[in-house]
């Protein structure tokens, strides 16, 4: 019979160790990642990828999907990011794609509204005042200290009186008073009585209160001012303060009257009219009548001469060179692919002409801006009438073979509206009719 030695033994253990282990790390993980979240990074990516491929020669419409996109996604990083506003995210982002499918309209649905985030406010922090400490009233005065703790004054209560000296002179003997010569000494108040008994403490004064002070009082000037009658006062003099006490009025002189200088008795009244009588006054003593209709217009502002708008040739030829590379790819598509489209693909070339048309217009418009000496230097761009007549004549075929008659019914639908958007985009660009060059 076969024996195991000793490390054979122990190499077979260590082998099962190391298998158990294994499998129990297998079994025991499991996945950190977030599912949700992965799925809308899959979602975005997709997206970015569809904008790219659909709108690859349509650069200004490719910037606003993404900055719709970019809009969007961080609306998502502002809200609390809760399972609600995930589905709205996601909801959105697979509409989104599907809007940049071949035959859809292109347009990104609005910015879902997510939740707000709620952001309680900070309480303000409660500073501690200062102690109260009421200020004394004006007049009050603080009492005296205490003469003497009350410890002293207690002790001093407890001493016994003390016997007083008797006076003798020499030879007499002492005799004792008899009861009724006992005198009772009154002690003298504020010694033992104001020792006994602590102060009282003082009531604060009254505030002092001040008299009321009477209003000042207008002196009347004893000679009147003579004020000039070209500047009347135009602030009402106040009224003089009425005093109990009666003064004596000064004595005013009254002056005589003085003749003017340099004037004459005033003319004799005359039938002359009002408008009469100002002519006959000279020019300075006629008063100046303001014309309210009148109105001063204000000088013309000229306007600032405006800049020269110069077109920036380099890009013009980048996107005229972008437009032409986009019809090249749709010839060479129909060409090699001659009789084998499907319908499917016919609709996403068509689609692609549509957004060749708006290019067209865009570089058309800037083109024909250009002088004679600036259009050396850029190509003019070319007609789409040879590319739409291609995609016409795939659509065409598909329709002659169709055999079955509920397969032809319902496919003429759809090739109809892909006639009348090939037709849309012709009148568009100013080319002709696909029908009518074919019928030509």
């Amino acid at each position: 019979m076969y024996k195991l030695t000793m490390s054979e033994r122990t190499t077979t253990i260590v082998s099962a160790l190391v298998a158990l282990a294994i499998l129990g790390l297998g079994v025991t993980a499991q996945p950190t990642g977030d599912p949700a979240s992965g799925r809308i990074e899959a979602l975005e990516s997709d997206l970015r990828f569809q904008i790219q491929m659909s709108w690859r020669h349509d650069g200004r419409t490719r910037d606003v999907r993404e900055v719709q996109l970019a809009e969007t996604l961080a609306a998502w990083e502002t809200s609390p990011q809760t399972g609600p506003d995930r589905q709205l995210l996601e909801q959105w982002l697979r509409k989104a794609i599907v809007g940049t499918l071949p035959g859809e309209s292109g347009e990104f649905p609005p910015t879902p509204a997510f939740s707000e985030l709620i952001v309680e406010a900070e309480k303000p922090a409660i500073v501690p005042g200062p102690a109260a400490n009421p200020s004394a009233p004006p007049g009050a005065v603080e009492p005296p200290p205490a003469s003497k703790p009350q410890a002293d004054v207690n002790a001093n209560a407890a001493l016994p009186a003390l016997p007083r000296d008797v006076p003798l002179k020499p030879g007499q003997a002492y005799t004792p008073p008899k009861a009724k010569e006992f005198r009772i000494t009154p002690r003298v108040p504020g010694s033992g009585q104001a020792a006994t008994q602590p102060a009282a403490p003082m009531k604060p004064a009254a505030p002092i209160q001040q008299a009321p002070t009477a209003p000042p009082q207008r002196v009347i000037a004893a000679k009147p001012v003579d004020v000039p009658p070209s500047a009347p006062s135009t602030e009402q003099a106040p009224k003089l303060v009425e005093t109990n006490e009666e003064r004596p009025l000064p004595s005013v002189a009254a002056a005589s009257p003085v003749a003017p200088a340099n004037k004459t008795a005033p003319p004799a009244a005359s039938d002359k009219t009002p408008s009469s009588t100002m002519e006959a006054l000279p020019a300075e003593s006629q008063p100046t009548v303001a014309n309210s209709s009148r109105r001063v217009t204000p000088p013309a502002v000229q306007a600032a001469p405006t800049a020269p708008v110069m077109v920036n040739l380099a890009e013009l030829n980048a996107q005229i060179r972008g437009y032409h590379e986009g019809l090249d790819e749709i010839e060479a598509t129909v060409v090699a692919r001659s009789g084998k489209l499907t319908e499917g693909e016919v609709a996403q070339l068509v689609g692609q002409l549509e957004q060749l048309a708006v290019q067209h217009q865009f570089v058309r418009l800037y083109y024909d801006g250009l002088s004679k000496s600036e259009r050396r230097f850029v190509a003019a761009p070319r007609s789409m009438g040879e590319t739409i007549e291609l995609v016409d004549g795939q659509r065409a075929a598909l329709v002659a073979e169709e055999e079955d008659f509920l397969t032809a019914l319902e496919g003429d639908v759809a090739k109809d509206e892909l006639q009348q958007r090939l037709e849309a985009v012709a009148n568009e660009v100013g080319a002709k009719d696909p029908q009518d060059e074919t019928a030509q």
